[in-house]
């Protein structure tokens, strides 16, 4: 069994820590029994730098409008055309780095994955979970590389290889935080009513906060005390509601980035359903936890 710990560092540790799962977070009138839909993947990693092979662009606009980039025009597309788009753009890089006896692919940690980068131009309102739709979208067609871009700010983000289960899995202390929605009200997406936070709130273990500024001194202060521990992969976890905005995601990223931890672990959202993968819009998320019977 992986070996982990998640820390909490100058606060009391709550009985989660030592490995039973929080209580999930809902809106003021939801009443979630269990969550779902939130599979912990492996670790990958975040950092600064500009895309050092070719890039694939992608958009998504306020409205769930997803636009591509195919030469110099962008089109509108749904999750269904991008990972066409995807597939088409590897294939077609390959056949020119082929004339230079390169490759579109490598291979890490034993699994042959695209060296292409997806770039992601994110409107700041747009919900985390369009985010996470168009990284699995990435993912699935092996793209690990990943520029995320929101106004003008940029972040590489790195998407876990499958690196196996070594027969000694290392101690991994993951410094925590969970982006909670708040205080929803309604207003428009696209042209559709729908009830949207008005507030985003971080939670360390039991503890609330709405300043960033303490988000900040506690990853800070924690990797400080963490830093050294033998033989453990230190890294950032992020858990998020589906409805928080991308530009409070990014806030997180930047503040573990800036405290200089560069391996991160997300909590994923359920998969698009087959209707939402050829939805000409993405609907805005009903609920900010997936929920299963």
């Amino acid at each position: 069994m992986r070996r982990w710990m998640t820390v909490l560092a100058l606060l009391a540790a709550p009985a989660w820590a030592q490995g039973e799962e929080p209580e999930e977070e809902v809106g003021e009138d939801e009443v979630v029994e269990k969550p779902a839909g939130y599979v912990h993947t492996p670790a990958g990693s975040i950092g600064r730098g500009e895309p050092d092979s070719p890039t694939a662009f992608v958009r998504l606009r306020e409205g769930g409008a997803l636009q591509i980039k195919a030469g110099d025009e962008w089109k509108d597309g749904t999750l269904n055309d991008l990972a066409k788009f995807l597939t088409e753009f590897a294939e077609q890089q390959d056949r020119e780095l082929a004339k230079e006896k390169k490759s579109a692919y490598e291979t890490v940690a034993g699994a042959k994955v695209s060296r292409l980068f997806v770039s992601l131009d994110v409107e700041p309102t747009v919900p985390w979970q369009h985010v996470q739709w168009l990284m699995m979208a990435a993912a699935q067609q092996k793209y690990r590389k990943l520029e995320l871009t929101e106004g003008t700010r940029k972040m590489l983000v790195f998407l876990p290889a499958d690196r196996g289960m070594p027969k000694e899995p290392p101690l991994e202390i993951r410094i925590s935080v969970h982006a909670v929605a708040r205080h929803e009200k309604e207003g428009k997406w696209g042209d559709v009513t729908v009830n949207r936070p008005v507030d985003v709130r971080y939670k360390i273990g039991n503890e609330e906060t709405a300043e960033l500024a303490e988000v900040k001194d506690y990853i800070r202060k924690a990797h400080k005390a963490v830093k050294d521990t033998p033989g453990a992969r230190i890294g950032g976890e992020v858990k998020a509601g589906n409805k928080v905005p991308f530009s409070r995601m990014f806030d997180l990223l930047e503040a573990f980035e800036a405290a200089g931890l560069e391996t991160m672990s997300f909590y994923g959202s359920a998969p698009p359903a087959p209707e939402v993968r050829d939805a000409p819009r993405l609907p805005y998320p009903l609920k900010n936890y997936d929920v299963t019977d």
